[in-house]
């Protein structure tokens, strides 16, 4: 009986208990506003769904990089370039599956190069990744010829369009994601040294941690995560286009810290990052339904950002105190 009680209690301490209420009660407002309560449709939370399964899946990455203390900024572009290279692949007459695994290669690159300076020129990850944003956008329109590249192979446009039992193929993706990424966090010697790392690098450096090899992994992961996206994105739109997923990085940072994942490190967990992201859909979603004008829209969704990291700092104050 006291271990159900210690039990509950703790369940009622856990921040995503919080996470679920609010997107709960967001679930209730939005179909009561919206017209014919066209919100609580099955369809509609297929497209909820949908559309979290990009940010949601570049989000992964992004969680397991801001628990390490890092940050990557370069992910929106990235995925701009994964799409357009994967397009420029297949228009070209390889096949698919060869494609895709070059293109899945050429994102774990970038994550090496993030990671080359960051670990061995020491240039902090803001500034590191602020840089390499502009790279890969510039790589992006090199590679399309700075135009749309559409793609007519219908066995790889499945990849984005198809369905199993009735699931979108790119909510399926989304879920195995954040499933590997939680199993690694939770479960793995990995997982457990990238928060000792993201709670005190130098101490887990001076313990015997190799850190260095530790951010070529997470940077890495990152850019894997980032060229999956470029692909399924890709097929979505049966296309690869250089201008696409701006905005996603600050939507992915937003659903981690949202989440719980503090931008100091070491605390966070994938779970909560998910919840982060849903939310985070289901609101754009209801602005979209309640049409409400898309100038507006940048404003609430920087808000939201604004909302997230502030509510990080008040956490980690607490905590402190």
């Amino acid at each position: 009986m006291e271990k159900v009680e210690e039990r509950t209690k703790s369940i009622l301490k856990s921040d995503k208990i919080g996470l679920i209420v609010v997107m709960v009660f967001l679930c209730i407002v939005l179909t009561m506003i919206t017209h014919d309560k066209i919100f609580a449709t099955k369809d509609n939370f297929i497209n909820i769904l949908l559309n979290a399964s990009l940010v949601g899946t570049v989000a992964a990455g992004e969680t397991v990089v801001l628990l390490s203390g890092g940050m990557d900024l370069s992910i929106a572009t990235n995925i701009a370039f994964q799409g357009s290279l994967v397009a420029v692949l297949i228009t070209g007459g390889m096949q698919p599956a060869f494609a895709i695994i070059l293109t899945l290669l050429c994102g774990i690159f970038t994550g090496a190069i993030n990671a080359f300076f960051i670990s061995e020129i020491k240039v902090p990850p803001f500034i590191t990744t602020l840089g390499t944003q502009q790279v890969f956008k510039g790589l992006g329109f090199l590679v399309s010829g700075g135009s749309a590249v559409y793609i007519q192979n219908q066995k790889f446009c499945r990849i984005g369009s198809g369905k199993l039992f009735g699931i979108p193929n790119p909510v399926i993706q989304l879920l195995i994601v954040f499933l590997v990424i939680a199993v690694l966090l939770n479960k793995t010697v990995i997982g457990r040294t990238i928060y000792v790392i993201g709670g005190n690098e130098k101490a887990a450096r001076l313990s015997g941690i190799k850190t260095r090899r530790y951010n070529y992994f997470i940077y890495m992961l990152s850019g894997f995560c980032a060229a999956l996206g470029g692909i399924v994105l890709a097929a979505r739109m049966t296309s690869g286009q250089p201008t696409a997923a701006v905005g996603v990085d600050m939507q992915a940072i937003t659903g981690a810290v949202l989440g719980g994942t503090a931008l100091t490190g070491g605390v966070g967990g994938i779970g909560g990052t998910l919840l982060g992201v849903l939310i985070m859909s289901i609101f754009q979603n209801g602005l979209l339904l309640l049409n409400v004008n898309s100038f507006y829209q940048y404003i609430a969704n920087g808000l939201l950002l604004l909302f997230a990291v502030t509510f990080d700092a008040l956490r980690t104050k607490y905590k402190k105190s």
